[in-house]
């Protein structure tokens, strides 16, 4: 039930675009040892993706054990949400050659 909670709450970070709020969530979450899973850590790519902290959803993407076409798209959404275009493009490639996406 922790889990559901701190998805509302990224979920909620996300919404309103509150980045510090978003962060210490996700702070929270590393302290207190929440098991993670890649619906989780998807929402984390998600919340900083809509708080502009691209980079953070970048790097956070990047620790994901398993991914799926959701993880990446949030990642590829987030990159052309933030005029990073070229590195959308990039992320589309990899993706497909990984098997994910369409043909």
């Amino acid at each position: 039930k922790d889990r559901v909670v701190m998805l509302g709450l990224l979920q909620a970070s996300g919404d309103l675009g509150d980045a510090k709020m978003g962060r210490s969530v996700h702070g929270f979450m590393i302290r207190t040892c929440l098991p993670m899973n890649v619906v989780v850590e998807t929402s984390v790519v998600d919340m900083y993706v809509k708080v502009g902290l691209i980079e953070l959803a970048s790097r956070v993407f990047s620790m994901m054990r398993f991914k799926t076409e959701v993880s990446w798209g949030s990642l590829i959404s987030g990159y052309a949400q933030n005029g990073l275009a070229n590195r959308a493009f990039e992320a589309v490639v990899e993706m497909q050659r990984l098997g994910f996406g369409p043909e």
